[in-house]
């Protein structure tokens, strides 16, 4: 056996120190791996349980709210979510405190209708219709609030049709002599409701809201060309019957 050169042993040793360095590397290499896998694990853990205690804790109040106030509660807790998830549940709270305020106030105004069939010259009828057209008030103010935040035809198609059923229910406010009032609010209602047709042309919804309108701005001018006034106020839906923008009552004509 020939005895190592130093050659050799110096070979041998940057040969030695490459694999240990390799391994070294390698080892290395792996614990960074692994340490980068427990970051992105805590930070999957820690996003989770930030989407828990915010977006989490606003959608569960979402599903389960119900009266202005609750979704007043959506509303300012939304004010410190993230971005999308802050517009996207002020948009939805907005259309729930728009849904309770109309349904309290189509509420009051049955209320307002049985009060007139039962006694016409009853003074609680005015008493009720003022608290609804504070409720209709507000409802007004949120139709604003949602007014322009999105160009989807069908958001364009369902807001124009609200804002004509709102304007139909606000009738109710004026004198039964204020016929050329309730004709501007029956065209203004009418625009909506076209501007509706335009963006989604040939809505069943939306044409049988035109010809319901169209009667009741026929039914206006002769009552205003004939000096008549019933007295009971207009849009008050009756009970056991639909009443408004879409449904024209039980005596309509359908085309289709």
């Amino acid at each position: 056996m020939r005895p190592i050169t130093d050659r050799t042993l110096v070979i041998c040793l940057v040969l030695f120190a490459a694999l240990a360095a390799g391994a070294f590397v390698a080892h290395n290499s792996v614990a960074v791996a692994q340490r980068k896998d427990e970051i992105t694990h805590q930070q999957f853990i820690n996003a989770r349980e930030q989407h828990k205690n915010t977006v989490g804790v606003v959608s569960r109040l979402a599903n389960t709210a119900n009266t202005v106030e609750e979704w007043q509660n959506v509303l300012s807790h939304a004010s410190a979510l993230p971005p999308d998830a802050k517009e996207y549940f002020t948009a939805r709270a907005n259309i729930g405190q728009l849904e309770a305020l109309a349904g309290e106030r189509d509420r009051l105004f049955l209320n307002a209708g049985e009060l007139f069939a039962a006694n016409e010259k009853d003074p609680e009828i005015r008493n009720v219709l003022e608290k609804s057209r504070q409720l209709h008030k507000s409802a007004e103010t949120i139709i604003q609030k949602l007014s322009g935040i999105s160009n989807d035809p069908d958001w364009v198609l369902s807001l124009n049709y609200r804002k004509a059923y709102e304007k139909y229910r606000s009738l109710a406010f004026l004198d039964p002599k204020e016929h050329d009032k309730a004709l501007d609010v029956i065209d203004d209602a009418l625009s909506d409701l076209r501007g509706a047709n335009k963006v989604v042309p040939k809505n069943n919804t939306v044409e049988l809201a035109i010809e319901f309108l169209y009667k009741r701005a026929k039914e206006e001018e002769k009552a205003r060309g004939g000096g008549q006034a019933t007295g009971r106020p207009r849009a008050l839906p009756p009970r056991g019957q639909q009443d408004g923008p879409g449904t024209g009552g039980q005596d309509r004509q359908r085309r289709h």
